[in-house]
């Protein structure tokens, strides 16, 4: 309880606090168009730059187990647990309250966690598509202006710019698209001109299995350039895309 009330800092804060730094995620997710759910696991690089014994981002709508999550420090072998893993769902917070003060320096934060495709158009939502007659289900991302955080827990601020390694698993018969919004420059390119916008776009047939008894088929995109979460985009789903 003591910690809990010590996380009330953290409450009603127009932006994140800033004594730890994200630097990258590593990103899995495992959409279930089916059920409609999706599980996913991330890992966050970070800076603590200032002493605490809190990490503080964002999230909303989301399932984190306690046991799901751990902090490391780059020149440590040692794994912190979390003494709380506290939900402030009026702020679409997640507080992760240690024991003691973490380590300066590089750190590795690493969080489990599960949601809804939901259908409002916010973070990882489902869309319906028609195909030779039968309905079927979709999934999508809408991360602007701060719904990165209904997907994962991340500093979902555009002042916090990352670089971002994302894995989506997908069953194999899907196709599986990322996209960065590039800046538009007002110079006349048409969109055909912006196709290194798409990171990946491509049939997961064919692609490494995670094991041979998966039905999961997994492709990568790794993104050199540091970003802001809201511009990113996620599609999954088993249409043909032509541009």
């Amino acid at each position: 309880m003591a910690t809990a009330r010590a996380a009330d800092q953290f409450k009603g804060q127009a932006r994140l606090p800033k004594f730890a730094v994200p630097r990258r995620y590593d990103l899995k997710l495992v959409p279930d168009l089916d059920a409609c759910k999706f599980t996913g696991a991330v890992v966050v690089y970070v800076d603590v730059i200032e002493e605490t014994k809190f990490l503080v981002l964002n999230a909303a709508d989301l399932v984190v187990a306690e046991g799901s999550v751990s902090f490391r420090s780059q020149d440590s072998s040692q794994e912190l647990r979390p003494t709380e893993v506290i939900n402030v769902v009026e702020d679409e917070v997640l507080v992760l309250a240690f024991k003691k003060a973490l380590p300066f320096g590089e750190g590795v934060l690493r969080i489990g966690f599960s949601g809804t495709l939901n259908d409002q158009m916010k973070g990882f939502y489902r869309s319906e598509y028609v195909h030779n007659g039968e309905k079927k289900n979709m999934a999508v991302t809408q991360f602007e202006p701060a719904d990165a955080r209904r997907c994962f827990p991340c500093w979902d601020e555009p002042a916090f710019k990352v670089i971002l390694f994302i894995s989506p698993l997908v069953v194999s018969s899907l196709f599986c698209a990322l996209r960065r919004r590039l800046p538009s420059y007002g110079d006349g390119h048409s969109s055909r001109d912006m196709i290194s916008n798409l990171l990946i776009c491509a049939p997961m047939k064919g692609v490494t299995e995670l094991s041979k008894s998966s039905a999961l088929e997994m492709l990568c995109c790794k993104n050199c350039d540091a970003m802001s979460t809201l511009i990113l985009g996620i599609a999954s789903h088993d249409l043909l895309l032509r541009f």
